[in-house]
């Protein structure tokens, strides 16, 4: 477990290196090499998944699962959860760390699955990794519908930190279509149901993407939009750790 660990490190950082190279895969084989070396042995691993995971730093990689609003009979999350608790087990940090990157992103998109249901979303949230700055986790594009994790968070990082991020975008998903329906409800649209909506149009309006200096990082964090995500993401967490402590399997 260790070693392979190691491995994925240093495949991380020998790919990061070689990202630009066209033939991507080259970088793979180099770590396989340098692991050889610093670790004693050359670890064994699925070509085709680390040659994915070579790809992720030049394109963006999506989970083989598919985004959809899953039977919902009465609304209630620990019902809707319990219903895939099953391809919720690998969140377990043994399990976690032996992923490639499509198993986690497709263990992911479960959990999207879960929370777009429950929200009562349009649309199910599309979970993604790409390479993005230095300091973001994570990311949300509406027109695409789409929740990308930072490619770097997602190959070290830990199950419920990754998890934490994703509802967060998942969030922000559900204030764009309380905005969507509050545009559309026309002469309904002062009815007291839509504050919050009113409430999210508004801090999108300002919201502060630039992020440089400190009044601007301060902006951002104190946005309501921001902190209605964050606040989210830190209670759901914590349902989602409470669900497979208490059902996972011995």
């Amino acid at each position: 477990m260790m070693k392979n660990k190691t491995f994925r490190k240093i495949a991380y950082y020998t790919i990061h290196t070689v990202r630009y190279i066209k033939d991507v895969a080259v970088g793979a084989s180099i770590a396989v090499i340098i692991s050889f070396f610093v670790i004693g042995v050359a670890p064994t691993f699925d070509a085709m998944s680390m040659y994915s995971l070579a790809r992720a730093f030049n394109e963006n990689t999506y989970s083989t699962v598919k985004p959809k609003i899953l039977e919902n009979t009465n609304g209630q999350w620990i019902t809707i959860a319990l219903s895939q608790v099953d391809e919720l087990y690998d969140l377990e940090p043994d399990r976690w760390e032996s992923l490639d990157i499509t198993e986690k992103l497709n263990v992911l998109q479960v959990i999207s699955n879960i929370e777009s249901t429950y929200l009562g979303l349009k649309t199910p949230v599309r979970v993604g990794a790409a390479k993005l700055g230095d300091t973001i986790q994570g990311s949300y594009s509406d027109s695409k519908k789409t929740a990308y994790i930072s490619i770097d968070k997602l190959l070290v990082g830990e199950s419920w930190s990754i998890v934490s991020t994703l509802l967060h975008e998942i969030k922000h998903s559900y204030q764009h279509e309380c905005i969507a329906a509050l545009e559309k409800a026309g002469d309904y649209s002062g009815l007291q149901m839509f504050n919050l909506a009113r409430l999210y149009s508004e801090s999108f309006s300002e919201y502060p993407y630039e992020r440089e200096s400190p009044e601007q990082k301060e902006a951002y964090f104190n946005n309501d939009a921001e902190i209605s995500a964050r606040n989210y993401a830190e209670n759901y967490v914590h349902y989602f750790t409470l669900l497979t402590i208490n059902t996972i399997s011995p």
